[in-house]
């Protein structure tokens, strides 16, 4: 979509950078949404960072994780995965029911599916 001079005085009297503007409409939100919710710059208290540090958490990580859905509390403490790589036994299961590597390891990222559900749920037909 093309950002029209309205839409960008609009954006620059709400302080919204175009890129966030131009991810809110890729995520779903309407014109008008994208162009008024206020911007909000992510930083952490000390405690949390301190939290993050302990448990090896990387900070984007840590807004990866709540961006995908999960509790501020369980991005913060969840121990990081090591690997979202295949065993050939996987390899195997993925190709069976039609999942392509890539699109398993997609899934694997974020924290509604689970290691089963993500090889094994054949793609959607779009």
């Amino acid at each position: 979509m093309e950002i029209t001079p309205e839409i960008r005085a609009k954006l620059k009297k709400n302080n919204i950078p175009e890129h966030t503007f131009e991810k809110r409409l890729y995520k779903g939100e309407s014109i008008e949404e994208a162009s008024t919710r206020p911007f909000q710059k992510k930083t952490l208290d000390e405690a949390t960072k301190e939290t993050l540090r302990k448990n090896g958490i990387k900070y984007t990580t840590y807004w990866q994780r709540v961006n995908r859905g999960m509790s501020s509390e369980e991005a913060m403490t969840k121990a990081p995965q090591k690997s979202n790589k295949l065993t050939e036994k996987e390899k195997k299961i993925i190709k069976e029911h039609g999942v392509s590597e890539e699109l398993a390891k997609r899934r694997l990222r974020y924290p509604n599916w689970t290691r089963k559900q993500a090889l094994t749920t054949p793609p959607s037909k779009t």
